[in-house]
């Protein structure tokens, strides 16, 4: 088990990327809302968002702390030490979340899974709702969580990937068999691939990897 490090500086890091997360992913909410979303809606949901990411992320960091999961980049900037990239991994994480992206983006359009609308800036900001807000829950707590429980690295992988699929398969209420199929296979591939990247490399490079194939994805679909 690693030593557990102190976790303030990363968590006002993190929570500050998950409230600006929210805040990002409100245009792309607008865009895809049959009528205008008010001013308070919109505003609960940022705080609702932020107030469940920061809830999962502190949680999360400790659990990752004691389970011995890796975060490179953010334990070296919670101690102020210098960051040391791993290029390998930096690579990894760039070319699994492109390929994972085209791929999702090709079934996109194969099957017409609905994506939501806005102009291109407004659902590529969204890809960092995706990659740190709602991963907060995804894997750092949850996969955390269940990695510190039981020891079991693979074990945390599928349930983190179970509760990735039940995320997004609960946005495709009414939706055709034949795209709530694809979207609990690909969505589930994708929780195992992010999971993995998590438990091979890090946290950090499990969200690159996620906000570029968001990105791909709902960017160009």
């Amino acid at each position: 088990m690693t030593h557990v490090l102190p976790r303030n500086r990363r968590f006002l890091l993190l929570g500050s990327l998950a409230a600006l997360g929210a805040a990002l992913f409100v245009p792309f909410l607008q865009a895809g809302a049959p009528t205008p979303l008010s001013g308070a809606v919109a505003g609960a949901f940022v705080l609702a968002a932020t107030a469940v990411s920061a809830a999962a992320t502190w949680v999360g960091l400790g659990w990752g702390d004691r389970a011995a999961l890796p975060m490179p980049l953010l334990r070296s900037w919670e101690t102020r030490s210098p960051l040391q990239i791993n290029r390998s991994a930096l690579n990894r994480a760039l070319v699994s979340g492109a390929v994972f992206g085209l791929a999702g983006l090709i079934m996109l359009r194969l099957v017409q899974i609905p994506t939501g609308g806005g102009s291109l800036p407004v659902r590529i900001g969204s890809a960092l709702f995706a990659a740190i807000t709602l991963e907060s829950v995804l894997h750092l707590a949850v996969m955390s969580g269940v990695v510190r429980a039981t020891g079991r690295v693979n074990l945390g992988i599928f349930v983190a990937a179970l509760v990735y699929v039940g995320f997004h398969l609960a946005t495709l209420g009414g939706q055709p068999a034949a795209i709530v199929a694809v979207a609990t296979i690909g969505n589930g591939l994708g929780g195992l691939l992010f999971g993995w990247l998590y438990a091979r490399d890090g946290y950090e490079y499990l969200v690159l990897a996620h906000l570029v194939a968001h990105a791909t994805t709902v960017g160009f679909a």
